[in-house]
């Protein structure tokens, strides 16, 4: 049988032979000659890699690796969300080292890509690909040792264009001594989508939010809006969600249903049927090993919240008492599934992932496979994230 000579296949061939190869693989094949590479990083395919990434979600698995007194490494683990089983094939894992300095992620993927941060210094990764772009440093506007520097990442489908917002927390700010000082201004940042290898050229822009504020939350970004719970500087006592419109960057002050205040730890903003949706950390254990959380959805349209309760059956002996945070939702209108996981490995050697069917009431617990606990610890997963070859 006569062989063929691949370099010499038409491109719309080669496209679709490489359409099908994993993003992994994939990056290997860049630097194999001047037409793959060239195939692989066109604006085109790069286009119809995306468009079928978006028919096939993953569950993304942040890692830290180190001490708790020595710089980590991010690991980061992927794997369809919606395949069963699911953590026994389509795992990758993608190693990013961040010492010296001790990196963070803030906010959810965005574009298959991630933001990690270090006080001033941010970096943007696509997990898949184990590439990374700095971003510009942004300045520190408040003393170091007053607040830290945490940056939300968003992105507008609209305008195809990036946005990363610098906010400063910190416990001192909420003194009564801050309360009468001037707004606490914020930096943004912005890069088009086909400017993402041009960042130098850009620089962070301070601006003004009329509500004075600290965030408090992780951020959700939705119909070209960033949004996250924050607390009050003039009413130290009130709980609040900021919305950041990524378009004409005004904020916009949602004020929660009465009685609610939100948590630094365990309280999450997901989408809830194209809603912004506030889960409660752990409201409830009841005798029986039932968890019961509280959620609050946002009708924007009528300005009111709804608020549920989301009954989980007893997990068993197995699980005990280990904690979930809600991670967000997946799947249709019709068939929401909430998904929780476990942001510890304390007391279990793997971390687990919840699967919580709002219509049908089923319930699927999943436990990741091959991690060394003695290695990584305080996982965080996030839902919706797809393959990229942005950044490569």
């Amino acid at each position: 049988m006569e062989r063929t000579d691949i370099s010499k296949l038409h491109v719309d061939i080669l496209r679709a032979i490489m359409l099908r190869v994993p993003l992994e693989s994939l990056v290997k094949c860049i630097p194999v000659c001047r037409k793959w590479r060239s195939t692989i990083r066109g604006e085109g395919f790069k286009n119809l890699y995306w468009a079928q990434s978006m028919t096939r979600p993953r569950l993304l698995i942040e890692y830290s690796r180190g001490t708790f007194t020595q710089p980590s490494d991010k690991l980061f683990q992927s794997v369809y969300q919606q395949e069963e089983p699911l953590f026994s094939s389509g795992i990758k894992q993608m190693l990013i080292s961040s010492p010296p300095l001790d990196y963070r992620m803030f906010s959810a993927p965005q574009r298959g890509l991630v933001c990690l941060g270090y006080e001033t210094k941010f970096v943007l990764c696509n997990p898949g690909t184990n590439r990374g772009k700095a971003l510009p440093e942004c300045e520190r506007l408040r003393p170091v040792e007053e607040s830290e520097i945490i940056c939300f990442f968003g992105y507008d489908e609209v305008t195809q264009v990036f946005k990363f917002l610098v906010s400063e927390i910190g416990a001192l700010l909420f003194t009564s001594e801050y309360s009468h000082k001037p707004l606490m201004p914020q930096q943004v940042f912005t890069v088009k989508l086909a400017e993402l290898e041009s960042m130098k050229e850009k620089s962070w822009r301070v601006i003004e939010c009329q509500h004075n504020h600290v965030p408090v939350t992780k951020s959700l970004c939705l119909n070209g809006a960033l949004y996250y719970g924050a607390k009050s500087l003039v009413e130290t006592d009130k709980s609040m969600i900021i919305s950041f419109d990524l378009g004409s960057e005004k904020f916009t002050i949602i004020d929660l249903p009465e009685g609610v205040k939100l948590a630094y730890v365990g309280d999450r903003l997901v989408n809830y049927n194209g809603e912004v949706c506030l889960v409660k950390d752990l409201w409830d254990v009841r005798d029986d090993g039932t968890r019961v959380y509280k959620i609050y959805v946002r009708d924007e349209s009528a300005r009111k919240w709804r608020e549920m309760a989301v009954v989980i059956p007893c997990l068993g002996d197995d699980v005990g008492d280990v904690r979930f945070c809600c991670a967000g939702t997946i799947g249709t209108t019709e068939e929401l599934v909430l998904v929780f996981a476990t942001e510890s490995v304390e007391k279990k050697g793997s971390p687990l992932v919840l699967y919580y069917d709002t219509a049908t009431k089923n319930l699927r617990l999943f436990q990741m496979e091959g991690v060394d606990e003695n290695l990584y610890f305080t996982p965080r997963t996030f839902v919706n994230h797809y393959d990229s070859l942005l950044l490569t």
